[in-house]
């Protein structure tokens, strides 16, 4: 009796672990967009000026293998994706750009959000058609700088349960812009 009762419980165990099957590996989706970053770069400027910088890009996006365009809000629920992006300043000491940590107060978002990491987020337009970002940062110190937008990924910002998690890729299609400029006391 106990023997039949152990090749029970084995094969009830056995049938159990076959049946179980990771979900997660199904539940992520990589795409890539195009020269989605808008920096007007007039190369000069002076202390306490703001730049701007727009991230912006379709709710629908082209998925690699489909014909159609993916609806990566209904796919993610996702209404915002983060993203981050880097400040590097020249310098003579360690000759060449090095990247320099911007405080939360010389941050500040017209579209989207900052938080107090430095990551941004590109928040779904109120006609719900793009998510979009436009970031600004208030100059405090003189010197030589570059924003650093040379590997931008964006991550959906919803976890659910029943949505997929998705992972977008920037690229610029030819030369990136020039990032770079020059802060002076006037």
């Amino acid at each position: 009796m106990k023997r039949i009762t152990f090749i029970v419980l084995t094969l009830l165990l056995i049938a159990m672990v076959s049946c179980y099957r990771d979900d997660d590996s199904n539940r992520y989706i990589s795409l890539a967009i195009q020269d989605a970053v808008i920096f007007e770069n007039n190369q000069n400027y002076t202390l306490r000026d703001t730049i701007y910088v727009e991230l912006n890009f379709d709710r629908y996006l082209d998925e690699e293998g489909y014909p159609n365009k993916l609806d990566i809000f209904e796919s993610s629920g996702a209404e915002s994706f983060r993203y981050d992006f880097g400040l590097n300043r020249d310098s003579d000491i360690a000759e060449g750009f090095r990247p320099v940590e911007i405080s939360p107060e010389f941050l500040l978002a017209e579209k989207g959000t900052v938080d107090r990491f430095g990551s941004a987020t590109a928040q779904l337009n109120p006609e719900r058609t793009r998510y979009e970002s436009r970031i600004g940062i208030i100059l405090a110190e003189e010197g030589t700088f570059e924003l650093d937008f040379t590997f931008i990924n964006l991550y959906s910002t919803a976890y659910l349960a029943d949505k997929v998690e998705i992972e977008i890729l920037h690229n610029f299609s030819s030369t990136p812009p020039n990032f770079q400029f020059t802060v002076s006391a006037e």
